[in-house]
């Protein structure tokens, strides 16, 4: 009597390639060899900070699109796309000895393009375990490119968010800088309608924006047991919501505007911060226009 085997049989895991292996293989190349020229250029000093997060940026969109494109099913390996390089931390003490903000933002750059290139070897590597489709589509080379620049302007909104404590006085002032000089529109969380929402319901839904200003005021105090002296500090709820923008749109579309003598804790090394003694509005000026040059 024959024997039925099927059960015994490993099924492969991975989804199957709607595109050959070769083409495949290909246009990870292609992926590879950019990501190293982003390194490079992290080595330039003629290169900008706010360009070269741009471009790391869209370089990682168009590798989630092409896993997206290239699988019949590509939930597997986007997952493991998105959780690239979370078992590999960035090395703290490398940033708190940068001298400069510019020092500290191409330490995290080299980090994440690092991240994503260890990525993309393994992946590569991992090929000869795929399976092609029975139907096997041809892209075009549009459909593998990164965003077009006419696709990302739609993303523009020209709002900003603003993260104040109790400082009216240096809300509205900067506020007022900003709509009227720079021509931005600006979110103030309190002056928006709640229409029922509770605060954090509000907050999400007023975060859509293309940058955020925190203004880091001395409204609090406190200091590390090991510490002797108080030092003045930012509230809680300031410092929380500087985190959920950095989280949200990246270090380098958050600005903080800091009173003097205000503490800036170690998480925060690498986010663009300006003293409000002197000159705060050209420096925010020119910060606010490389957020929108590297958009």
């Amino acid at each position: 009597m024959p024997t039925d085997t099927s059960f015994f049989e490993e099924k492969n895991p991975f989804p199957p390639l709607r595109i050959t292996k070769k083409e495949y293989e290909n246009k990870l190349s292609e992926k590879i060899e950019f990501g190293r020229s982003l390194l490079r250029k992290t080595e330039l000093p003629s290169e900008t900070t706010d360009r070269l997060i741009a471009h790391r940026k869209l370089w990682e969109k168009s590798i989630s699109v092409l896993i997206d494109r290239a699988f019949e099913d590509n939930s597997i390996h986007y997952t493991d796309f998105m959780n690239r390089g979370s078992n590999r931390m960035l090395n703290t003490e490398l940033l708190r000895n940068a001298k400069t903000n510019r020092e500290a933002k191409l330490i995290e750059e080299r980090y994440e393009i690092s991240k994503t290139l260890n990525w993309l070897h393994t992946h590569k590597g991992a090929i000869v375990l795929f399976e092609e489709s029975q139907t096997v589509v041809i892209f075009s080379n549009e459909e593998n490119t990164i965003p077009k620049q006419s696709d990302i302007s739609k993303m523009v909104n020209n709002k900003c968010f603003i993260i104040h404590g109790h400082d009216e006085t240096q809300k509205y002032k900067i506020s007022r800088f900003i709509t009227e000089r720079l021509k931005k529109e600006t979110i103030i969380l309190h002056e928006q309608p709640s229409r029922g929402k509770a605060i954090i319901e509000k907050f999400e839904k007023h975060s859509n924006v293309d940058f955020a200003i925190a203004i880091w005021t001395a409204d609090d105090i406190g200091k590390a047991n090991v510490e002797k002296d108080y030092k003045p500090r930012a509230r809680q709820n300031v410092v929380l919501e500087t985190g959920y923008f950095v989280g949200k749109l990246g270090r380098e579309k958050v600005i903080i505007l800091r009173e003097k003598g205000v503490e800036i804790p170690s998480d925060f090394l690498g986010v663009i911060y300006i003293d409000l003694e002197g000159g705060w509005e050209e420096k925010l000026r020119q910060e606010i226009e490389a957020i929108y040059e590297s958009i």
